[in-house]
């Protein structure tokens, strides 16, 4: 089934516009999603066709009428239909990539187009419309809005871009700004391509992207550091294999893999309250032992904390002879290094088992 886009406007003739090229003028014609263009003057009544009134209480400007958009929108929209309202007003929320995956995963939306003033709130609240802004600033209607918004939905339906994947790693997708390109020729007015480009190292190439749009988010978007993301199937599976690494003793006495694993300021609260750092932990090959614990790790969860950030909760349970400790436990990792991401934090709280009172 494809995307169904409805669209209100005083304005038809401004679609589909840019809509019809490109991508999405591909898509349109390919069937990938349709668009209905609706003249919100059809459902006037008198014979000026008048859409809008002078506001109540007074003020500069014209509002547009409750009775002729709802007439509108009940036509184009009626009460089974699944599909989102959407209204493009500089006062509603502001339109992210998250809101923009979760419209392209559904059957598409109603698109209202603002004009004058505004719009009666008594027909945003009865058809229960759901305000879109693209940004703070104001157009002179939300025509050119609702292009914005379908663009960047009808993108990432299935089959428009020719290579899915070119999708994941844009700005915002993975709640960073993209990191910078380059291509031929390998020398422009005495600029060059940063050499690990051309390495042909992919992880150190990897690592690269990843540094660069973490300072460019942090220049340029700092309200975006404290934004989280979805993790991916890759992310949760690679946090578990790291985690339960730490109780593997092959793993956990290796200095090479735990020198790559702790980040530089890298510190542990262990469960008996000593704090240690990064270089206490690394341990000789002579002072490897066996490690006893419980996997996989019990009430294990994952909890994005920003766009780079991540922490891991658990239980453990580790023998000691014929003593079981359990621990309450948190570890802090971050994106970068060689296994993709690193250990920053590590804490440990006993947890008091009543019954055998230790």
């Amino acid at each position: 089934m494809s995307f169904k886009a409805s669209v209100l406007t005083l304005y038809p003739d401004m679609f589909p516009g840019t809509l019809g090229q490109a991508l999405a003028g591909k898509a349109l014609t390919s069937g990938a999603w349709s668009l209905e263009v609706t003249q919100i003057r059809d459902f006037a009544t008198d014979r000026h066709r008048s859409v809008d009134d002078t506001p109540a209480g007074g003020g500069a400007g014209m509002v547009l009428r409750p009775d002729i958009l709802a007439r509108a929108v009940d036509h184009v929209s009626p009460a089974d239909d699944q599909r989102p309202r959407l209204l493009m007003s500089p006062r509603g929320k502001t339109l992210t990539q998250q809101m923009v995956r979760d419209l392209a995963a559904g059957p598409g939306a109603v698109i209202i187009c603002g004009r004058f003033e505004g719009v009666d709130e008594r027909v945003i609240e009865a058809r229960q419309l759901t305000e879109v802004s693209i940004g703070d600033y104001v157009l002179s209607g939300g025509e050119v809005a609702a292009q914005v918004l379908l663009d960047a939905v009808i993108r990432l339906l299935p089959g428009v871009m020719g290579n899915a994947q070119s999708g994941l790693t844009e700005s915002f997708e993975t709640g960073l700004l993209e990191h910078p390109h380059y291509t031929r020729p390998a020398e422009w007015e005495g600029r060059t391509i940063p050499d690990v480009l051309t390495s042909g190292n992919h992880a150190k190439i990897e690592d690269w992207r990843r540094e660069q749009s973490e300072t460019l988010t942090k220049a340029r978007r700092p309200d975006l550091a404290c934004v989280t993301v979805p993790l991916t199937e890759a992310d949760r599976s690679d946090l578990e294999r790291l985690e339960t690494s730490l109780w593997v003793a092959e793993s956990r006495f290796n200095n090479t893999y735990m020198d790559a694993i702790f980040a530089a300021d890298f510190i542990e609260f262990g469960c008996s309250g000593r704090r240690y750092k990064r270089d206490e932990l690394l341990f000789s090959a002579g002072e490897r032992q066996e490690i006893e614990a419980r996997l996989p790790l019990a009430n294990l969860h994952l909890h994005p904390l920003d766009a780079t950030t991540v922490q891991v909760s658990y239980v453990s349970e580790v023998r000691y002879g014929e003593a079981v400790q359990r621990c309450n436990r948190s570890s802090i990792w971050s994106r970068g290094g060689k296994h993709g991401w690193q250990l920053r934090f590590h804490q440990g709280t006993p947890v008091f088992d009543a019954e055998r009172n230790v």
